[in-house]
């Protein structure tokens, strides 16, 4: 996994409950971009289980068996509900698909392949980057707190990398 220099931050200039997300490009020139909804995002994670904030994260995004939809306002969990992943109905696009028709805004991930990344960046979702993190519950406090950097396409799980933690 390859993640450039990111990092997350409160803007000077952002409303209150606005999260602002900046990256370093390898030139120096910092790229930002606000969690949409400045005030309520709906976070998807991919998980194993049923079980709320209190499920287990799945490392392999196009492979959990659920994402776990934490809707979240003024930086606070407001409703917590499971979608059944679709797998791989339709390609790396089914699970994206699933996620865009439940006005998901955000997705925080351990790791995950180069189609399903570039679908959900095209899609306008923003996907974070958490490999720590063991709950969903965890997951979010880390978003939350800003410890979950932006990704970008070069950020991607290479095939060859597939294991535990990557997903496609």
């Amino acid at each position: 996994m390859r993640v450039s220099d990111q990092m997350m931050e409160k803007d000077e200039n952002a409303a209150d409950g606005q999260l602002v997300i900046a990256s370093e490009s390898g030139s120096g020139e910092t790229r930002s971009s606000v969690v949409r909804d400045h005030t309520m995002i709906r976070l998807a994670v991919p998980s194993e289980d049923e079980s709320g904030l209190s499920a287990r994260r799945s490392g392999h995004f196009g492979k959990s068996a659920y994402f776990t939809v934490v809707e979240i306002d003024n930086g606070k969990p407001t409703s917590v509900y499971s979608l059944a992943n679709l797998a791989h109905a339709g390609g790396c696009q089914g699970p994206v698909d699933l996620l865009v028709t439940n006005g998901v805004s955000t997705v925080v991930v351990g790791g995950i392949g180069s189609r399903p990344l570039g679908a959900l960046m095209a899609a306008g979702i923003d996907v974070l980057y958490d490999a720590d993190s063991a709950s969903v519950g965890e997951a979010v406090e880390a978003v939350r707190l800003g410890l979950t950097p932006l990704m970008e396409a070069q950020s991607a799980c290479e095939s060859s990398q597939h294991s535990s933690h990557c997903g496609s």
